[in-house]
């Protein structure tokens, strides 16, 4: 048996990509000749990737590949834009980012300090902004009131876990007047929402009881009879500190004690109250602008300024109306 022809059946029986250059169909040696390369070649053989570039190519896939010495060299040819891809740089769709196995996919690593609400919750905010950065914003979707204390209607609350809570009473801070009856310097008030307020309503110690015991126009507004605005701030105390109400206009004009009218606006301090050393009554202060919706829209800014002390600061409350409406 000729040893040139086993060699070429075997290697026939493998994978023949040359044809019948070296081997005839049945295997047989057509020279007596030593394969030689280029004319033969076989997959099987070591070291041999390919002989043609048919054996590289999958028509399925953007991969493109060259035979070249035996070995396929690689190239990557983009067939769908925005779909098959050779590198990340060619996932164009924002939503597919990265290429993987020659497909754009999601990506679904996370390079910011959050990607969704639930990864704020270790840092104690509520919402992952778009930036990726965790932070506190007030939204009623999240159920979310207040970011810090200063979101707060006032100081009596303070802000915990996003959500204005009352905090416990202590008459040593202004913004509650009382936390018992014992904190009202004068009997006849009581305590009442952290506020002294009148036990009984007796009109021989007060000015009115309700509406009905002023002149026309005007408001019965802490036991006092008051013009009424739209908008009205009342700022009320008990205790001897005389203190002055501001109120600055979106024109920047400033209404108080020392300049009580204001002819752009029509705003007006109609009640200005001055204690007197040892005073414990209740004490009001008035500034209006005119029912009839005249007064300029714009941002009002005020303030309450401790003029005189006596002794301790005694709180204060201000109420704000728009009209009719607290």
């Amino acid at each position: 048996e000729d040893p040139l022809a086993k060699i070429c059946l075997i290697r026939h029986a493998s994978s023949i990509t040359c044809g019948s250059k070296c081997c005839a169909s049945n295997g047989a040696c057509i020279s007596n000749e030593p394969p030689s390369e280029p004319e033969c070649c076989y997959i099987s053989e070591p070291n041999v990737e390919c002989c043609s570039d048919a054996d590289c190519n999958d028509p399925s896939s953007p991969n493109q590949a060259s035979c070249q010495s035996n070995s396929c060299t690689s190239t990557c040819v983009v067939i769908v834009e925005g779909s098959d891809c050779c590198s990340s740089e060619d996932c164009t769709n924002p939503s597919l980012p990265l290429c993987q196995s020659n497909v754009c996919v999601e990506d679904t690593t996370c390079q910011h300090q959050c990607c969704s609400d639930s990864d704020c919750q270790e840092f104690g905010y509520p919402i992952c902004n778009p930036s990726g950065e965790c932070v506190c914003a007030l939204s009623v979707a999240h159920g979310i009131a207040c970011c810090s204390s200063d979101d707060c209607a006032d100081d009596r609350f303070e802000c915990s876990n996003h959500s204005c809570v009352k905090r416990q009473c202590d008459s040593e801070l202004p913004a509650f007047q009382c936390c018992d009856d014992t904190d009202c310097e004068n009997s006849n008030y009581e305590c009442h929402d952290d506020e002294c307020r009148l036990i009984e309503c007796d009109m021989s110690i007060v000015q009115c009881c309700d509406d009905s015991d002023c002149d026309t126009g005007l408001v019965c507004s802490s036991n006092v009879c008051l013009a009424n605005g739209n908008p009205r701030f009342t700022l009320s105390w008990i205790g001897d500190d005389d203190l002055d109400l501001h109120v600055r206009t979106p024109g920047e004009s400033e209404i108080w004690y020392s300049h009580t009218y204001d002819s752009d606006s029509g705003g007006e301090l109609d009640h200005d109250d001055i204690p007197r050393e040892g005073d414990s009554t209740l004490h009001v202060e008035n500034i209006f602008f005119p029912m009839d919706g005249t007064a300029p829209l714009g941002l009002y800014t005020y303030f309450v300024q401790n003029y005189h002390m006596w002794g301790e600061v005694n709180g204060w409350t201000l109420e704000l109306y728009g009209g009719e409406t607290l």
